[in-house]
């Protein structure tokens, strides 16, 4: 970009937005973004413990796991849910410590350095009650199940999928920030060549693009 003329950046970077806008469009209808389940799985997050809406996706998840969770023992599950939430929970054992102080490590718009989910309920499913009993048993068999979930070859070959088509996004950003400074280039000699201005478009006003 340093390469072209002020006056010109403007119509490439609207071209670059305009690419990433198409490219978002078609994930959000290739990627499973409806898929309930996958929604509920967020409560699993340490710092959506506190939301209310994370007790209907555990309870939700349960309902889900019949050969694991019985009828019966999904309103345990709520119950643990519910002293999980307000329990006084170190932040330091899903925040890494550069910003395991950082009062943004728990707000919703930020994405702080987390350490990996499954390494934080390891350290949760195994605090105990002052008698000596895990705090929160049923409870943990949801989320022993749920996180493995992945695992399963059909959600593997999702997971593939996914990365995949966020790879072919990423090429696609790579090469058009190639095209643009080998079209600039181009444009640069021929300009000089033929004494007049370079412009990185062609007569109709649309990007040249290599790739």
């Amino acid at each position: 970009m340093s390469k072209i003329k002020k006056e010109q950046q403007k119509g490439v970077l609207l071209d670059i937005r305009q690419l990433l806008s198409t490219a978002v469009q078609y994930l959000q209808t290739k990627l499973p973004l409806k898929n309930a389940t996958l929604r509920d799985l967020q409560c699993l997050q340490p710092t959506a413990r506190s939301k209310p809406e994370s007790e209907v996706f555990i309870r939700r998840l349960a309902r889900k796991l019949p050969q694991v969770i019985s009828p019966e023992e999904v309103s345990a599950v709520t119950d643990e849910w519910k002293v999980y939430s307000v329990d006084d929970i170190p932040r330091s054992w899903y925040c890494v410590a550069e910003s395991a102080e950082d009062a943004s490590c728990d707000a919703a718009n930020e994405r702080p350095s987390m350490y990996p989910v499954d390494q934080y309920w390891a350290k949760v499913l195994a605090m105990r009650t002052a008698a000596g009993d895990l705090k929160y048993k049923t409870l943990g068999k949801v989320v022993m199940v749920s996180l493995s979930l992945s695992r399963r070859n059909a959600m593997q070959k999702e997971v593939f999928t996914t990365r995949a088509m966020l790879c072919v996004v990423y090429a696609m950003a790579v090469c058009l920030c190639l095209c643009v400074s080998i079209t600039s280039r181009s444009f640069t000699k021929m300009a000089k060549r033929r004494n007049t201005p370079a412009t990185p478009h062609d007569s109709t006003g649309t990007l040249v693009f290599c790739c």
